[in-house]
């Protein structure tokens, strides 16, 4: 054998032996220090390749980001016997930290860090493929037990300005459900139009934290976006502003919180009421706006629970309310890493 086909057989043995050992060494980096996010599943394609006889897929992902719309990656992966995936499913994945354009599926390893978002990653990734549709919050209006373990939940889906839609939720809960008739739940649709089933969210979901049976119940998931955009127009003039205590993490970064004692004007003409709100602000200047005594703010509210409503941010000039959510979430997130626990409520 010649020097140059020794060298060549050398060359190729290396390559084959190296080229996966960087690319695994890679993943692994990402795994432990990648970004954790959520992603939907948009296309599944061949990619006429394959590993031990088993065909390499290319999978299109659109993946959250912290600050502007989905990005959309590709992830190349063997789907082994038994691997479920479908479009329009929510998977968890990890960003590559030295390339964002290069993701991972999450796995074990990366779901298992000490990190706050994991929690909810492994909570998003429980969810059965068939509830892909939208977060929706709804009450609970019976249950019934099946006899083979499983409660069917009648739930009543919350629409602000609709009228309520009835959808069922078949599942098993360890010993007794988290929630009696009367509780209003966060639970994921299925995709049909209008939806028929869901999917009720665990406790864990809001870290036990739930949404008030009685008063205004605007939740800062689901109504608190959609009411600035279908709710009925008011004004509000504040009659008393108290400031909630926070933790340093979050008051440092200007944010504040207040509970609001309000007088309604509905814009129709309607009767005046009183009510009351929590606010969360972000920043000093709109705090002296919130806790101004006597000053009126416009509102929008629920025409079909005129006790549910919310300070119209937009109407305020103070833009997309998502964009003061997402900072929030992210000091949310640092507050939770200091304390070693969930995400905190703001």
């Amino acid at each position: 054998m010649s020097l140059g086909t020794t060298f060549a057989l050398i060359l190729i043995v290396a390559l084959v032996i190296v080229i996966p050992a960087m690319r695994a060494w890679r993943r692994r980096g990402a795994e432990l220090k990648g970004r954790l996010t959520m992603a939907t599943i948009v296309d599944i394609s061949a990619t006429h390749t394959s590993i031990n006889y088993q065909p390499v897929m290319k999978i299109d992902v659109e993946v959250e980001q912290l600050d502007g719309p989905p990005k959309r990656c590709s992830i190349r992966k063997v789907i082994p016997p038994g691997m479920s995936l479908a479009l329009g499913q929510m998977v968890a994945v990890v960003v590559d930290p030295k390339d964002p354009n290069r993701v991972y599926f999450a796995n074990a390893t990366a779901l298992q860090r000490k990190d706050p978002l994991a929690d909810n990653l492994r909570l998003a990734t429980s969810i059965p493929p068939q509830f892909s549709g939208s977060l929706a919050v709804g009450d609970v209006v019976a249950l019934t037990p099946t006899g083979d373990g499983s409660i069917s939940v009648q739930v009543d889906v919350v629409k602000i300005g609709q009228p309520r839609q009835t959808v069922f939720c078949l599942q098993s809960f360890p010993g007794t459900p988290p929630f009696t008739v009367g509780d209003r739940v966060y639970l994921k649709l299925d995709t049909l139009s209008p939806p028929r089933a869901g999917y009720i969210m665990p406790p864990e979901f809001t870290k036990g934290q739930t949404i008030p049976r009685t008063g205004n119940r605007v939740d800062a998931l689901v109504l608190a976006d959609e009411i600035l955009f279908a709710g009925a127009k008011g004004q509000a003039r504040i009659n008393s502003a108290v400031q909630q205590s926070l933790p340093e993490t979050y008051t440092r970064q200007g944010i504040s919180k207040w509970v609001l004692q309000l007088s309604v004007f509905p814009e129709d003409g309607s009767a005046p009421y009183e009510g009351s709100a929590s606010v969360g602000v972000s920043s000093p200047d709109k705090a002296a706006v919130v806790s101004q005594t006597g000053a009126t703010i416009p509102i929008r509210y629920d025409p079909n629970d005129p006790q549910t409503f919310t300070i119209d941010s937009i109407a305020m000039g103070w833009g997309d309310p998502k964009l003061a959510l997402a900072k929030l979430s992210k000091v949310a997130a640092q507050v939770a890493q200091e304390r070693g626990s969930g995400s905190p409520s703001v």
